[in-house]
């Protein structure tokens, strides 16, 4: 993953499903602004989470 010019090898659990003309897959999984360099200014520490949620999508069609 490459957030904010830190590229980082993560792991996460996701689903797949099959529909027959497509594939379609689906994660969520929890990042820490520490780990990509992102500096959470003083005046925003209490507002802005340390921690934050990604959903990821994705739908596949075979092109013809």
């Amino acid at each position: 993953m490459l957030i904010h010019s830190v590229k980082k090898t993560i792991e996460v659990v996701g689903g797949l499903i099959n529909n027959g003309t497509s594939i379609s897959a689906n994660s969520e999984f929890i990042i820490k602004v520490d780990d990509y360099d992102i500096k959470i200014p003083k005046l925003l520490v209490k507002i802005i989470a340390e921690e934050l949620k990604v959903t990821i999508q994705l739908n596949y069609e075979l092109l013809k």
